[in-house]
């Protein structure tokens, strides 16, 4: 199995693991039970971005194994269209249950929490990348 294969099935096995916790009201009640008052909302988005981390690393690490370069809008893209997908996953699934409708505008600050998210899978891509090439270029040269 090529890397490019690894990476690819952690970022699908991720995705359906934070898309099924997504889904959970535990996962709510524990977040709220973090931080008491109007600061509740704070851990599960700072949990939500750190999963869309997660998700456009590996499809970053993924795409850069299949075309060999590197490239900034794959894991930003993926942060930002999985976390709409989930925010109309919860629509729907809420209305489902007969929960209240959240109001459109967190659901709108929820997307942009999947695009910071890739934005730092970009960085934290761009970090180990250079790590790496270190490392190469020190195991390259001739000891002395």
């Amino acid at each position: 199995m090529t890397a490019s294969v690894k990476w690819w099935i952690a970022a699908v096995v991720f995705a359906a693991a934070f898309l099924f916790l997504s889904m959970q009201e535990g996962v709510y009640d524990f977040s709220v039970s973090l931080v008491p008052g109007h600061w509740h909302v704070l851990p599960r988005k700072v949990m939500a971005t750190a999963c869309f981390v997660i998700i456009s690393f590996c499809v970053g690490r993924a795409a850069e194994h299949d075309r060999g370069r590197a490239d900034w809008a794959l894991p930003v893209l993926t942060g930002t269209i999985f976390s709409a997908f989930i925010e109309v996953a919860q629509h729907y699934y809420d209305r489902y249950l007969g929960v209240p409708i959240e109001p459109y505008r967190w659901n709108v600050i929820d997307v942009f929490t999947g695009t910071i998210g890739g934005l730092i899978a970009v960085w934290a891509l761009a970090f180990t990348r250079r790590r790496g090439r270190r490392e190469q270029r020190r195991h390259a040269r001739p000891e002395s």
